[in-house]
Protein backbone atom coordinates (compact mmCIF):
# COMPACT_ATOMS: atom_id res chain seq x y z
CA UNK A 1 0.00 0.00 0.00
CA UNK A 2 2.40 2.51 1.09
CA UNK A 3 4.05 1.97 -2.95
CA UNK A 4 0.74 3.17 -3.85
CA UNK A 5 0.85 6.16 -1.91
CA UNK A 6 3.88 6.82 -2.97
CA UNK A 7 3.39 6.73 -6.60
CA UNK A 8 -0.20 9.03 -6.38
CA UNK A 9 1.49 11.65 -3.85
CA UNK A 10 4.00 12.28 -6.91
CA UNK A 11 2.13 12.53 -9.06
CA UNK A 12 0.14 14.92 -7.07
CA UNK A 13 2.95 17.14 -6.50
CA UNK A 14 3.67 17.20 -10.47
CA UNK A 15 0.40 17.80 -11.41
CA UNK A 16 -0.02 20.84 -9.05
CA UNK A 17 3.26 22.52 -10.02
CA UNK A 18 2.84 21.76 -13.82
CA UNK A 19 -0.62 23.24 -14.04
CA UNK A 20 0.45 25.92 -11.42
CA UNK A 21 -2.56 25.33 -9.00
CA UNK A 22 -3.56 27.96 -7.07
CA UNK A 23 -4.72 26.32 -4.32
CA UNK A 24 -3.87 22.82 -2.85
CA UNK A 25 -2.63 21.01 0.41
CA UNK A 26 1.31 20.07 1.44
CA UNK A 27 3.32 18.35 3.66
CA UNK A 28 7.21 17.01 3.56
CA UNK A 29 7.49 18.69 0.30
CA UNK A 30 5.01 17.26 -1.49
CA UNK A 31 2.00 18.70 -3.25
CA UNK A 32 -1.77 17.46 -2.86
CA UNK A 33 -4.50 18.47 -5.36
CA UNK A 34 -6.90 15.91 -4.22
CA UNK A 35 -8.40 16.03 -0.12
CA UNK A 36 -8.65 12.84 0.22
CA UNK A 37 -5.04 11.85 -0.94
CA UNK A 38 -3.66 14.31 1.59
CA UNK A 39 -5.16 13.00 4.41
CA UNK A 40 -4.13 9.02 3.33
CA UNK A 41 -0.69 11.05 3.71
CA UNK A 42 -1.63 12.26 6.77
CA UNK A 43 -2.77 9.26 8.54
CA UNK A 44 -0.23 6.68 7.11
CA UNK A 45 3.01 9.33 7.82
CA UNK A 46 1.76 11.08 10.91
CA UNK A 47 2.70 14.52 9.27
CA UNK A 48 0.44 17.53 9.53
CA UNK A 49 -0.75 18.53 6.15
CA UNK A 50 -1.71 22.19 5.38
CA UNK A 51 -3.72 24.07 3.27
CA UNK A 52 -1.73 26.59 0.81
CA UNK A 53 -3.68 29.33 -0.84
CA UNK A 54 -1.59 31.63 -3.56
CA UNK A 55 -3.95 34.15 -3.01
CA UNK A 56 -3.73 34.72 0.47
CA UNK A 57 -2.08 38.21 0.14
CA UNK A 58 -4.89 39.66 -1.89
CA UNK A 59 -7.84 38.13 0.68
CA UNK A 60 -5.95 40.04 3.16
CA UNK A 61 -5.36 43.09 1.57
CA UNK A 62 -9.17 43.18 0.49
CA UNK A 63 -10.27 42.32 3.93
CA UNK A 64 -7.81 44.84 5.97
CA UNK A 65 -10.43 47.40 5.57
CA UNK A 66 -13.04 45.52 6.99
CA UNK A 67 -13.59 44.27 10.99
CA UNK A 68 -12.68 40.51 10.18
CA UNK A 69 -8.77 40.33 11.37
CA UNK A 70 -7.37 37.12 9.47
CA UNK A 71 -4.51 37.00 12.43
CA UNK A 72 -7.23 35.97 15.01
CA UNK A 73 -8.95 32.54 15.60
CA UNK A 74 -12.38 33.40 15.64
CA UNK A 75 -13.14 29.39 15.93
CA UNK A 76 -11.22 29.38 19.41
CA UNK A 77 -13.03 32.23 20.34
CA UNK A 78 -16.54 30.77 19.40
CA UNK A 79 -15.45 27.74 21.37
CA UNK A 80 -14.32 29.43 24.41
Amino acid sequence: MKTTLNKLVAESTKRVEEEKHTCYWTADGYKFDNRNLALWYESTTKHFVTYVDSQIDLIRDQLSNTSIDMSKDYNKEYLE
